[in-house]
């Protein structure tokens, strides 16, 4: 499946990665009160497995969603698609390894 998510999105893996790096740090963002609470959720790798885990999901909507679109989107436009598919991650949180990660 992750080959055809770097098709839709037409980059290679490095920069894939940076993307999802990038939407896990504005994930931690808005879950954290503060620097330090900020810290620890992006240091937490049980609270980062399951944040993947939960992008995995979103992801197969993405790659049904848009495999009539490989090689039709220009790549900020795939983009942008992958970040409005994959939002509703943005609503899932897990208390237990949150309260886990800040009691760290």
């Amino acid at each position: 499946m992750k080959k055809q998510v770097l098709q839709i999105l037409q980059m290679d893996a490095d920069a894939y990665y940076m993307l999802v790096m990038d939407c896990y740090l504005e994930w931690c963002q808005s879950k954290s009160k503060n620097q330090t609470s900020l810290q620890k959720l992006l240091i937490s790798k049980p609270l980062f497995n399951w944040w993947y885990k939960c992008l995995e999901f979103e992801e197969r909507k993405f790659v049904y969603q848009g495999k009539a679109y490989i090689g039709k989107l220009s790549p900020e436009l795939a983009i942008d698609f992958y970040r409005e598919t994959i939002s509703p991650i943005n609503k899932l949180f897990s208390k237990p390894l949150m309260k886990k990660a800040y009691d760290s």
